[in-house]
């Protein structure tokens, strides 16, 4: 049985990590330019997607690739 607290802490532990690596990629392109958080979070979950995408044994590249694509936009 599954209860609802339980549910509850793991959405909410879920969502933190999230936001905590929005935050750390955010941090990161800022090192290279200065790019807005709206950009960052526009690109974050399209990145995450690639990582669906079976294009190369093990996906190695696609999400760097979509990267520099989704942000290149951006200046970044």
């Amino acid at each position: 049985l599954v209860r609802a607290r339980d549910v509850a802490f793991n959405f909410s532990l879920s969502c933190t990590l999230t936001a905590l690596d929005v935050v750390s990629l955010y941090v990161l392109a800022l090192a290279f330019e200065p790019v807005s958080f709206s950009a960052i979070a526009f690109a974050f979950p399209w990145i995450l997607l690639t990582n669906l995408v079976p294009v190369t044994p093990g996906g190695i590249g696609v999400r760097e690739g979509a990267a520099v694509l989704l942000l290149q936009r951006y200046g970044v």
